[in-house]
């Protein structure tokens, strides 16, 4: 299994109407490509001092990393980006790894 991690920090002038329609765009995805196997996004709610370097992550796993490909080359994909998340990211950095090996 391969997890894919999208970690984001919104713009500061982002309204709540925005921010809560790149969640529900990007949750849209998975109905659209069916090699998602689980999907979940939210904000960061960092304790303690330090504040969060990203306010927003992004968490899917796919059975592999053929089925990752498959949907960043997604229509759904590009077109959720597009339409939700270009307007009101200002920062985004992501990874994908192998789950199996690290397992606890």
């Amino acid at each position: 299994m391969v997890r894919h991690i999208i970690l984001m920090t919104f713009k500061d002038d982002s309204t709540d109407e925005q921010i809560e329609a790149a969640f529900q765009g990007m949750r849209a995805i998975k109905e659209q490509v069916p090699q998602i196997r689980s999907f979940s996004i939210g904000k960061a709610h960092t304790r303690g001092g330090r504040p969060p370097r990203y306010n927003v992550a992004m968490v899917m796993d796919f059975d592999n990393f053929d089925d990752v490909d498959i949907y960043n080359k997604s229509q759904a994909h590009d077109d959720a980006v597009q339409k939700y998340l270009v307007p009101v990211v200002a920062h985004i950095t992501g990874v994908d790894y192998d789950l199996e090996p690290y397992r606890a």
